[in-house]
């Protein structure tokens, strides 16, 4: 989505954590080339859900004024680490077009 907004999916943390925003834009294109890149794994792209406490708690710290363009990637939990391992392995080409992965 083009302005993803932020999820504060967790409890009985402070109160100031609940009042955090981290309004980075979204890159559908990028969302899509990723999509394309791991396929034949079949990739739904999310324009509603935004950015969870697992992105915006650790980009608010690196990117403090959210001007960089964010797109989140869920882990599949039914999946092993191998499974999340090689799709990092296909990601990695986008490192070389400087896309920050974390």
């Amino acid at each position: 989505m083009t302005a993803p907004r932020t999820i504060h999916d967790f409890d009985g943390f402070p109160q100031n954590l609940y009042q955090v925003t981290y309004p980075a834009p979204g890159d559908p294109v990028l969302a899509n080339r990723i999509r394309d890149l791991l396929s034949p794994h079949s990739i739904d792209l999310d324009d509603q859900w935004g950015l969870d406490h697992g992105t915006w708690s650790v980009l608010c710290h690196i990117y403090p004024k959210a001007n960089i363009p964010v797109v989140q990637l869920s882990i599949d939990r039914t999946k092993s680490t191998a499974f999340h391992y090689e799709i990092g392995k296909k990601l990695v080409s986008l490192r070389k077009e400087g896309v920050l992965i974390i």
